[in-house]
């Protein structure tokens, strides 16, 4: 195996303050086109548009195209947009769920699609991979710029934040650089990314570290999480930064091998080393059954993000 197609997001705590804010994160891109895309689904409460999304990056020249998912609700009201963010496996019944409850209330729900990277295995590797999450994080930027355009009446100044795994990893990472991000609940997600990779059983995962540290020649597992953390400049800890770290939720899984459970610990820790008691939801369960915890706490999640987005 030469190569891995990755769609996930890789992060390292040596570098917290690589980037301040999403303005300097996104200062090497700009929007090419925008479009919201043709109805794909209508229900009684909302509508479906899977749209499109071109931005340049201004360092390679290369054009990169994002897809979306934005539930409209039908009478649009002013509840804040709601950003859910996929996790590794892409748009699942997890996050179609979520989308339906979070529309049918009358929150504007945006669902980036995670575009996929054929990375190869070299020096080079955990560089491009630092880029694909700017990338990422950049199409979600563009896409709510592109729809506050399209839509001037959808509430941007406070929006919310969900997902789960990656998703949740995804979605900390923007609450700490975007700051009209107001609310969040998260589920499995952690920090220290190195230590996570090094320790996880996703076998996606295990093969894409083997295969990258056959391909350096790194022979130990605490090496290549030294190596990681020298390249990879993002990550969840970041959510400290936003003044509202105080409106932040998240789910815990005590049996957790995929995001070990040391891993989300250590991003609970990070939130209360600020002062900060987390809502906190704890499960002696596993992986699976942890993000679909945010299903079973629908109904807290909507009084949520009722409350802390007024």
């Amino acid at each position: 195996m030469k190569h891995l197609v990755i769609i996930f997001i890789l992060i390292s705590p040596l570098n917290v303050f690589a980037f301040k804010n999403i303005k300097e994160l996104i200062k090497d891109f700009e929007a090419k086109s925008f479009d919201l895309g043709e109805v794909i689904k209508e229900k009684r409460y909302y509508r479906v548009n899977k749209g499109d999304l071109a931005i340049v990056e201004s360092y390679t020249q290369e054009e990169l195209s994002f897809n979306f998912l934005f539930y409209k609700p039908i009478r649009l009201s002013l509840k804040s947009l709601v950003v859910l963010s996929p996790n590794i496996d892409g748009v699942t019944i997890l996050e179609r769920r979520l989308a339906h409850r979070l529309a049918k209330e009358g929150h504007p729900v945006l669902v980036p699609i995670n575009r996929a990277e054929e990375i190869s295995f070299d020096e080079e590797s955990a560089s491009k991979i630092e880029r694909k999450i700017r990338r990422d994080l950049a199409g979600t930027f563009f896409a709510i710029k592109g729809l506050k355009k399209e839509l001037p009446a959808l509430r941007t100044n406070k929006m919310g934040l969900v997902g789960a795994s990656l998703g949740g990893i995804h979605s900390a990472i923007l609450y700490g650089l975007d700051h009209r991000f107001q609310a969040l609940f998260m589920a499995v997600a952690g920090g220290d990314t190195p230590s996570l990779l090094k320790d996880t059983q996703r076998e996606d995962l295990i093969d894409f570290r083997n295969c990258l540290m056959e391909a350096l020649g790194i022979r130990s597992l605490s090496r290549y999480e030294t190596y990681l953390r020298g390249f990879l400049f993002l990550d969840p800890n970041l959510i400290i930064n936003n003044p509202k770290v105080e409106n932040v939720a998240m789910v815990i899984s005590d049996k957790d091998k995929i995001v070990p459970t040391r891993n989300q610990w250590i991003l609970w820790k990070k939130i209360k080393a600020e002062g900060v008691h987390p809502k906190t939801f704890i499960l002696d369960k596993g992986h699976v059954r942890g993000a679909l915890e945010l299903i079973v706490k629908e109904k807290f999640l909507l009084n949520w993000f009722g409350k802390k987005l007024l």
